[in-house]
């Protein structure tokens, strides 16, 4: 992980007061968190649900143009703070208050001007890092920057991250260093004036992490404030952190400049060897004695004796307090004012270039195009999967044409002729129930970063979700009925072909319903198990292995919950309804021999699986009847499988959201 320049770093503890020297990141306001009294608690146990309490009244501050390390062993609650302190977690378990400036945050503004960089932060493996960053400045930029002025500040981004070289790289091609600075990169593109970072050196080596604290140090430098959570710290490391806020089975610790740690503990003759990392010595007393006096001291985060003085404005270098801000004046700055090309000292308006009040920096069918479109670009990228689709309907087309070769056309072979019919219903369900049952499980770490840093809503990634799978499903489809319709004689009739075509698409489209909803509720594993499971009701009350008839009457209600009954009495009124003639009994054989077919009458196919019947099944005022009945009842077919298709997806919906937010 290199950079083009070496990182001039400023001395210990002394916020920088150097001026930003990229128009990128100059800010008109400087943001301090502070919080009171926080505490979390969470259900643990299975059977027995019992609270644990994780936060225990804790305080503290965080000034701006800081970088800040909340450090402490495992389990003393440093993620569930930075969640609590980024608005990730707001829920009801949480209690204390959160001040941005002096001022009760504001959580809708509030997450304008921050960004959360989360511990397993990954990317679409199939971009390259300058697709990556066109989408993501697409998403997060409304209208009040041209193209040009964004790729300007993309390009500006990555040189000042030293990504330039990897521009045309894949994500998936980068080391972890490089994945770290493009996950910053991304998150920089509206310039937040607050970034989080859960647990920030996770999965780097000693090199690695240094120059990705490094890089840090260096956008605290350049006007931003950085809050990070960081297990178990090199000395050097410890020693770049302009602020420590340390934690210990809940509590605070110590607050304060990282240089006055060794004094501090010193007080309570805790002496740390010469020559050891102060950061190691603090985890030892974490772990290995007893915290209560450290917290009286520190008066669980209240103290602010260890603190240096109150950071430097950038403009004049001179000391200032920093001003209680309303709810109104917490404007979304960076997301709106024009930075590219413009001068680093000019103070802007943000309202002359957008609706503060909106939460996303883009509308919603802008949202909804670039996400249709990068989700177009990933399957393109790897079309392996969508060949092999295609070509496995193919395949399996061909072989089910050859299997049941002009089988429509011989009066003895309806039976025949309707297992086609419930096959091709069996095998496009399940077909496109796999497609999509493994796509939210893999996404959903990317879906909750990018939308809890309001990249776009929820709503417009689950229709692009939605709508990018039905090109290739309806090519599948299409392809399939095509080849079998044909190989096994079905009735050369242009309104039959284009229904039968047509409730097959739908029962895919309701499949499609299922698996999202399947994808909403289990992980990929216990989804493959799960689905099959309970997709076994819809196939036993299909209506093909035991009919409506011939079951107890307090089962008949199982059928009309069932879309592959619905599914397969459309294909069957497709194909043998609608006064369809009587069929030959065997073109093909001996005249000399007497050959006798007890279903000529495709009507009496119908009746005989229960699918329709009459009061006189043997008169031509019974066929008529049936005729009528049929298109009543295919148009019944029609709308319940739309129900299905709306009410999969809308059940899947509000799953999905409930879990994006906890």
């Amino acid at each position: 992980m290199e950079f083009s320049a070496p990182l001039p770093l400023p001395k210990q503890c002394e916020t920088s007061t150097a001026e930003a020297t990229t128009s990128i990141l100059k800010y008109p306001k400087d943001i301090n968190i502070s919080f009171d009294n926080i505490n979390y608690t969470t259900k643990i146990g299975f059977f027995k649900r019992n609270d644990k309490h994780i936060l225990k009244n804790l305080s503290g501050e965080f000034r701006s143009r800081q970088l800040t390390a909340i450090v402490g062993p495992s389990g003393s609650g440093k993620s569930s703070l930075m969640d609590i302190l980024s608005g990730y977690n707001v829920g009801k378990n949480v209690t204390g208050s959160v001040k941005v400036n002096g001022t009760i945050r504001d959580q809708k503004q509030f997450r304008h001007m921050s960004s959360y960089i989360m511990q397993d932060h990954i990317q679409h493996p199939l971009l390259t890092v300058k697709e990556a960053m066109k989408f993501s400045a697409n998403l997060k930029i409304g209208k009040e920057l041209s193209s040009e002025e964004k790729q300007f500040k993309i390009n500006e981004i990555l040189e000042n991250l030293g990504l330039t070289d990897k521009i045309n790289t894949m994500t998936e091609d980068l080391s972890g260093g490089q994945q770290k600075r493009l996950s910053i990169a991304l998150e920089m593109v509206d310039s937040p004036q607050i970034m989080f970072f859960d647990e920030v050196t996770t999965g780097l080596d000693s090199s690695s992490s240094t120059q990705c604290i490094y890089l840090l140090k260096k956008l605290v430098m350049l006007g931003q404030t950085i809050i990070c959570t960081i297990h178990q710290p090199s000395a050097a490391i410890f020693e770049t952190f302009d602020h420590v806020y340390a934690l210990a089975d809940g509590h605070c610790i110590y607050q304060g400049c990282s240089k006055n740690l060794v004094p501090y503990l010193r007080e309570f003759d805790l002496v740390c060897p010469k020559f050891n990392n102060p950061a190691d010595f603090l985890i030892e007393v974490a772990h290995e004695c007893p915290v209560h006096e450290l917290v009286i001291k520190m008066e669980n985060g209240r103290n602010k004796n260890y603190f240096k003085k109150q950071p430097e404005a950038f403009e004049n270098g001179k000391n200032h307090t920093l001003p209680k801000l309303k709810a109104t004046e917490i404007n979304p700055i960076s997301a709106c004012v024009k930075r590219a090309k413009i001068n680093a000292r000019q103070i802007l308006d943000p309202k002359n270039y957008c609706n503060d009040s909106d939460l996303y920096s883009t509308s919603f069918l802008r949202q909804f195009y670039y996400l249709y479109v990068r989700r177009l670009l990933l399957i393109t990228r790897n079309p392996s999967l969508s060949i092999m689709r295609l070509v496995i309907h193919i395949v399996v087309a061909i072989f089910i044409g050859i299997l049941y070769y002009q089988i429509g056309l011989s009066a003895k072979n309806m039976m025949n002729n309707f297992n086609y019919i419930f096959y091709t219903v069996m095998f496009l369900m399940y077909t496109a129930y796999s497609s999509l049952q493994t796509t939210f499980p893999s996404e959903l770490p990317i879906v909750k970063m990018e939308h809890f840093n309001r990249w776009y809503s929820f709503t417009a990634y689950y229709l692009s979700l939605v709508f990018a799978d039905i090109p290739i499903q309806v090519l599948c489809t299409v392809a399939y009925i095509l080849i079998t319709y044909f190989l096994t004689s079905q009735p050369f009739e242009w309104f039959r072909f284009i229904a039968f075509l047509m409730i097959n698409l739908l029962c895919t489209f309701v499949a499609q319903g299922y698996g999202i909803l399947v994808s909403s509720l289990f992980n990929v594993k216990w989804g493959t198990i799960l689905g099959n499971f309970f997709i076994s009701p819809f196939l036993i009350f299909s209506g093909f292995f035991i009919q409506f008839n011939h079951v107890q009457s307090w089962l008949h209600w199982f059928f009309h919950f069932s879309f592959l009954k619905y599914a397969l009495e459309g294909g069957v009124y497709a194909i043998f309804g609608f006064q369809r003639k009587k069929l030959e009994c065997d073109e093909n054989g001996d005249d000399d021999k007497i050959q006798f077919c007890f279903f000529t009458d495709p009507n009496k196919l119908i009746r005989e699986k229960g699918i329709q019947d009459c009061a006189n099944n043997s008169t031509k005022k019974c066929a008529d009847v049936m005729y009528e009945d049929q298109k009543t009842n295919f148009y019944i077919v029609i709308v319940a499988l739309i129900m299905f298709i709306i009410l999969f997806r809308v059940i899947a919906y509000c799953i999905m959201r409930y879990r994006l937010k906890h």
